[in-house]
């Protein structure tokens, strides 16, 4: 068994030379077709140095790689290129993600890749949503699938989901859900999928868990590493300092009203997410909640991505799988518990090589904290009094 980790770390170079143009890449004509539709010029660092791997080996993979860089057209392209020509029953591709938002993204993307090809059906399956119109869908048939890891495990327990004809797993977002608690849910999708498949594996990082996964389902997996400290994000960190909490709306609004302001609001209950959002009824905030149901979270997501609103007030569970390229700042308004959460909320920001602004919300008592966050983390945090 190759040791993941011990590769990347080495960052040996690819058997299989990185393309410089999606032309380049031996993807089936309706794939290409698609690609220059959608507007794909370059491929991303990512698509670049895998695509082609995944193109030509049938060998597993570990690609270290951040949101935001091009992961889901880096294995879909690959996995649609592969489906076979006649209409299937049951599905060729499995990709298990952590969220059911962004289990939603990926479906989307990957049918734009694959409007081209006659009976290729992608489904998303994951909890909240009607799980018998999921079953009657299954039923239908599926090219891929991409499910959440509890909703499947659900699926397969009531025999709606049949994986004996994958050949390929996706496990997209594999730290996130380990660290979600999804070690068992993961552990009998894997029991259920045929022994023969390949297994692709995409992390942000590569914690001791991680690894262990990594080292237990892979073999002389491509190894490719995407993340490097020279391009790490660009964000800048301040902190805004409170003599009281009631002061910090106020300053939120003055961060609404600048032209160019698209951003991420955390806070750390539902209830200080509902007050908070009490106070922009009818203006340009929306919220997102544990408790709101699967229409109503798809609905505001949907706006937010194309603009609709200015600033999205969330908690950390609530906002996991977001994926919006474009959000220019991260507003803690209530203090991150741990230099994790920090790290977590502030990575929604500078994707696709773009600079990003991260704000923390402080009292003049929270500051020791601040202070401890910065020396963790080793980053600067300027202080605005």
């Amino acid at each position: 068994m190759t040791d993941p980790v011990a590769v990347v770390q080495e960052e040996k170079p690819a058997e299989v030379q990185p393309c410089n143009s999606f032309e380049e890449m031996s993807l089936r004509s309706e794939l290409q077709f698609a690609i220059k539709e959608l507007g794909f010029t370059a491929p991303t660092k990512v698509q670049a140095a895998l695509i082609p791997q995944l193109l030509e080996k049938r060998r597993d993979c570990l690609a270290l790689a951040a949101t935001g860089t091009g992961k889901t057209a880096a294995f879909g392209l690959p996995l649609l290129n592969a489906l076979s020509s006649n209409k299937v029953k049951h599905p060729e591709a499995l990709i298990v993600c952590p969220t059911r938002e962004l289990c939603n993204q990926i479906a989307v993307d990957l049918r734009s890749y694959a409007k081209g090809m006659k009976d290729v059906r992608v489904l998303a399956v994951y909890g909240g949503a009607d799980i018998q119109f999921q079953i009657l869908e299954l039923y239908r048939g599926v090219s891929i699938l991409v499910a959440t890891p509890g909703r499947l495990v659900d699926l397969l327990d009531r025999g709606a989901a049949k994986l004996d004809a994958v050949r390929c797993l996706v496990l997209d977002e594999a730290d996130e859900m380990l660290q979600m608690g999804f070690k068992e849910e993961l552990d009998e999708i894997v029991e259920a999928v045929p022994e023969k498949a390949r297994t692709w594996m995409f992390s942000a990082t590569m914690d001791k868990q991680t690894k262990l996964v990594a080292d237990k389902l892979l073999t002389n997996p491509i190894v490719v590493n995407t993340i490097t400290k020279t391009e790490a994000p660009q964000i800048f960190h301040q902190c805004v300092v409170f003599k009281k909490h009631a002061d910090r709306a106020k300053y939120l609004d003055y961060l609404l009203h600048k032209p160019d302001f698209f951003g991420l609001v955390f806070l750390r209950t539902r209830d200080g997410v509902r007050n908070l959002s009490m106070r922009y009824k009818q203006g340009d905030v929306a919220s997102l909640r544990g408790d709101m149901q699967q229409k109503e979270r798809d609905k505001v997501m949907r706006a937010f991505r194309k603009h609709e609103y200015k600033a999205l007030l969330a908690t950390d569970i609530a906002a996991r799988g977001i994926d919006v390229d474009d959000i220019t700042h991260v507003i803690h308004y209530d203090m991150p518990d741990d230099a994790e959460a920090y790290t977590h909320r502030s990575g929604r920001t500078a994707r696709a090589g773009k600079a990003g602004v991260s704000i923390i919300f402080a009292l003049e008592e929270e500051l020791p904290k601040v202070y401890s966050l910065a020396k963790k983390l080793k980053i600067f945090i300027k202080i605005k009094k």
